[in-house]
Formats: structure tokens, sequence, C-alpha cells
């Protein structure tokens, strides 16, 4: 597209919105597809970046990467001569690589209240069977139950009470269903959040052990 059609190379350099939106909707999918699938970084100690599975996150991360990919510094960069389309998936790579540093950092200290200290060992034990791309490191029982206090820390009341519940007081979905009044499909939907939000976390970990080596 932007290879092959100079004048619309030429609108999109200047910033012309008729000629930002083509490229827009051209690639849309493209880098979508990236952020929602996931990829891997190849290497001497490949990492796998996840891929996201809220919508809204998702949209999120798309969006900041054409807005990278639409600054002034981006638009003159790209020369015309080799594909557009490589050229913005490394860019979308790299936004959603800076979006988990990001969440590595927004990480809180293991949290010392009575509550989080108790919930922390039991919710750990939802990390049943970690990802082989995890370094050695990191499968250790003291770094996950870290992981699972420092995700406890920082959940909403309602997911709260629902690990307390189900994993501290050991209660069965259907049990917890009627002590919170919700649908056990609400149940079920926290239960895994919890979880993928536990292996969500460890991969972090792993990526950010990763970047720093």
């Amino acid at each position: 597209m932007l290879d092959t059609d100079p004048d619309l190379l030429h609108r999109f350099r200047e910033g012309d919105r008729a000629a930002l939106s083509a490229v827009y909707l051209a690639y849309y999918a493209d880098v979508h597809r990236l952020v929602r699938q996931g990829f891997v970084l190849r290497g001497s100690a490949p990492v796998h970046i996840r891929g996201l599975v809220d919508p809204d996150e998702q949209q999120d991360v798309v969006q900041e990467v054409f807005a990278k990919a639409f600054s002034p510094a981006a638009r003159h960069s790209y020369d015309g001569w080799r594909p557009y389309r490589p050229f913005l998936l490394q860019i979308a790579r790299n936004v959603r690589i800076d979006h988990e540093r990001r969440r590595w950092r927004e990480v809180p200290l293991l949290d010392a209240t009575d509550t989080g200290q108790r919930a922390a060992p039991v919710v750990a034990q939802l990390l049943t069977s970690p990802s082989e791309l995890l370094p050695d490191a990191l499968l250790d029982r003291e770094r996950t139950r870290s992981t699972a206090a420092s995700l406890f820390a920082q959940l909403d009341p309602e997911s709260q009470r629902f690990a307390l519940l189900r994993f501290v007081d050991d209660l069965s979905q259907d049990e917890v269903a009627r002590e919170m009044v919700v649908t056990r499909r609400r149940v079920r939907t926290l239960e895994g959040r919890l979880r993928r939000g536990i292996k969500r976390r460890v991969q972090v970990e792993a990526l950010a052990m990763t970047l720093a080596a």
C-alpha cells in the first residue's frame, strides 16, 4: 500500500487525515490479530508475549500502536521501499512489550495485611501447570506465593471476597454463589479471571527478568 502508492506515501508523511484513515483501515486487522494472539520473541531464551483477552485492553493497545505509528517521527522514518506491514507490526511488538513492562512496574509490594497473608499461599495453588516457557527460577513456591499475594492486593472487593471464600474457607462454587448472592456462572467467571491473572503475572515476571538480563 504505502510501498506501492507514492502519492499516498507523501500524504501519509504529511499527516493527511484521509491518508492516515486509509492506512488505519488497511492494517487494523493485522495489528489487532497480533495483540489478540500474542507472539514469541526469538533468541537464546524465547519469551512468549501472550495475547490479551480483554477486548477493551486489546483496543487500548491497538490505539497506542497507531498513535506511535502515526507520530511525525515514525511517519518520516518509513522510507517507502520496505513493505509497510512488517514495519508497523514491529512497532506493535514494541508497544506490546512496553505495555508488559508498565504492568510489571505497577506490581505492588507483597501485601502485609492479615487478609493478604492468609490468602496468598492458598491462591498460589491456582498455578497448577506453569508454562514451559517460564524460567525455572520463577517456579519456586516462595516466588509464586509472592506473585499471588501481589495480585490479591490489586483485586476489587468482589474478587477478594470470592478468593477468601473459595480458596481460604474452601467453599464449593455453589456455596460461594449462595454466600455472595450471585449466579454460579458469575462465580466461574471470577475463578477463571483469577487463574488467568496469576498465570499472566508470572509471565510478566518472566518477561521482566529476560529484558533485564
